[in-house]
C-alpha cells in the first residue's frame, strides 16, 4: 500500500543555497523519518519535477483562503495589514505545498482601504464567516506577480482588480516596514513560524502548509497556490537513490551496490564552504568565518563513523527483535551503573546534523536543478518502512488509512 506521510511520520525539506553564506551550491534536499516511523527498510528513490514559471501560474489555483485578522475578523481581500494587527490565513485541506502572496503596496497618506470585515451569517448556530466572492478568470501569466481576480459589470470586462484598485485607491510602492509571509505549524506552545519571507516575491514552498500569517505595513490582494493533487497528471523524473552506507546486505535491509561510495560523494558534495558559527565564535558574522573545505566535512563524519557503523550493524542483524527494541548498553564512568541506550532513534538523532545525515542516506545536494526565474523544483521521496503498530499507536495509525 502506498500512502502520502503524514508530517508526523516524514519530514522532506529543500533549501536552495543561493545566498547563503555556508551551504555548497545547489538546492539542499532533507528526508526526516521519525523515530515511530524507524529506519527505511530499503534506498529511498528521490524524483524531480521542475516547473517553469509559466507552468506554475498555469496550475495554481486563484481560489481565496479564510482570512482572519488578531482581533478576530474575518477578512476579504483587498485589505490591509498593519503592524498592531497581523492576519492569519487558513488554506482548506489538504493545505499547500507552494503559495504566494500578492501584497506589499499601501495607500498613499490620506487614502483609507475600504472596510473589509466580512459580515458574519447567522444560520441558528455558530457565527458562520460569508464566503468569498467568486474570481474571474486569470490573467495570462507574463508577470507573475500581478493579481489574477477581474472585476466585471455586467459582460463587460473592466480590468484586473490589482491595477483597479491602484488607480483608483493611489496605491505606492511598500513603505518602512514592509509585510512578513510566513507558515505557521503546530508546536508543544501552539502555533509557531516555521519559514517567512519580508521581500518580494512572497513565496513559500514545503510539504504541507496549511496556515499562514502576514504581518507588518502594506496590503493583501490575495494568493495563489498548489496543492499536492494540483500535480497528479505531471511527469516526474527519477533523480537519486539515497541507501544506507553498507558495504553487504544485512538481514534487514540491501544497500545499492556501492552504497559507501555513494555516501562519501554525498558528504563531499554537501559540504559546508565555511566553519560553522560554533567553531568561528570569534567571527563577527557568518560571511567573514573561514572557508571550509570538503575535507573538513569527511573528518567530521569519520570521527563519530564507528559508531554509526556498530549502530547500523545491530539494528539490521538483530532479528530477534524489532529495530526500536534494539539496544546498547553502557557503563556510567565515575559512578556505580549503567545506561540502555535504544539505538534507532539515535540514528535518526544524528541525521539532523545535515554532514552526519547525507552520509546516512537521508539527503543530498541537487546541483543541476534549473535556476531559471520564477521556477519551481519538488522533490519526492519514496520508501518502505516496517508495519510496526505498537510503536505508531492507533490514533496515528487513522492518519495512515487511505
Amino acid at each position: 500500500m502506498s500512502l502520502a506521510a503524514p508530517a508526523w511520520a516524514l519530514l522532506v525539506e529543500a533549501i536552495d543555497a543561493l545566498g547563503s553564506t555556508h551551504l555548497a551550491p545547489g538546492v539542499h534536499v532533507r528526508a526526516l523519518p521519525s523515530p515511530r516511523l524507524g529506519l527505511p527498510c530499503a534506498p529511498l528513490l528521490v524524483s524531480r519535477l521542475v516547473l517553469d514559471a509559466k507552468m506554475v501560474l498555469r496550475l495554481a489555483r486563484h481560489q481565496e483562503i479564510q482570512w482572519i485578522d488578531s482581533r478576530g475578523n474575518p477578512l476579504a481581500t483587498p485589505f490591509q495589514v498593519t503592524p498592531d494587527n497581523p492576519v492569519t490565513g487558513h488554506l482548506p485541506s489538504p493545505g499547500a505545498i507552494w503559495i504566494q502572496l500578492m501584497g506589499g503596496v499601501k495607500p498613499r497618506p490620506g487614502v483609507e482601504l475600504p472596510d473589509t470585515r466580512v459580515p458574519p451569517i447567522i444560520r441558528g448556530g455558530p457565527l458562520i464567516p460569508r464566503p468569498p466572492l467568486p474570481s474571474g478568470p486569470p490573467r495570462p501569466p507574463e508577470d507573475p506577480f500581478v493579481l489574477h481576480p477581474v472585476i466585471r459589470r455586467g459582460d463587460r470586462l473592466i480590468g484586473n482588480l490589482a491595477e483597479v484598485l491602484i488607480d483608483r485607491l493611489g496605491w505606492t510602492g511598500v513603505g518602512s516596514g514592509g509585510l512578513r509571509f510566513e507558515q505557521l505549524a503546530s508546536s508543544g506552545v501552539g502555533l509557531g513560524a516555521v519559514q517567512g519571507r519580508s521581500t518580494a516575491p512572497y513565496v513559500l514552498a514545503g510539504q504541507h502548509i496549511d496556515t499562514v500569517r502576514v504581518s507588518g505595513q502594506g496590503v493583501v490582494q490575495g494568493v495563489r497556490w498548489l496543492a499536492r493533487e494540483d500535480l497528479r497528471e505531471q511527469r516526474w523524473a527519477f533523480w537519486e537513490a539515497w541507501s544506507l552506507p553498507l558495504t553487504a546486505a544485512e538481514p534487514r535491509y540491501t544497500p545499492t551496490p556501492a552504497a559507501r561510495i555513494e555516501a562519501g560523494e554525498r558528504v563531499r558534495q554537501g559540504a559546508p564552504v565555511r566553519h560553522p558559527m560554533y567553531e568561528a565564535f570569534t567571527a563577527p558574522d557568518p560571511g567573514s568565518a573561514p572557508a571550509a573545505t570538503p575535507l573538513d566535512a569527511v573528518k567530521r563524519v569519520a570521527s563519530v563513523q564507528g559508531d554509526l557503523d556498530r549502530w547500523l550493524r545491530l539494528v539490521l542483524h538483530d532479528l530477534t527483535r524489532e529495530t526500536d527494541e534494539v539496544t546498547e548498553e553502557h557503563a556510567v564512568s565515575g559512578a556505580n551503573g549503567r545506561v540502555v541506550l535504544p539505538i534507532e532513534p539515535n540514528l535518526i538523532a544524528s541525521s539532523v546534523d545535515a554532514d552526519v545525515g547525507r552520509w546516512l542516506g537521508l539527503g543530498d545536494v541537487d546541483r543541476e536543478s534549473p535556476r531559471e526565474a520564477g521556477c519551481l523544483a519538488i522533490y519526492l521521496v519514496r520508501g518502505a518502512w516496517r508495519w510496526r503498530p505498537k510503536r505508531i499507536g492507533r490514533l496515528l495509525m487513522m492518519s495512515l488509512l487511505p
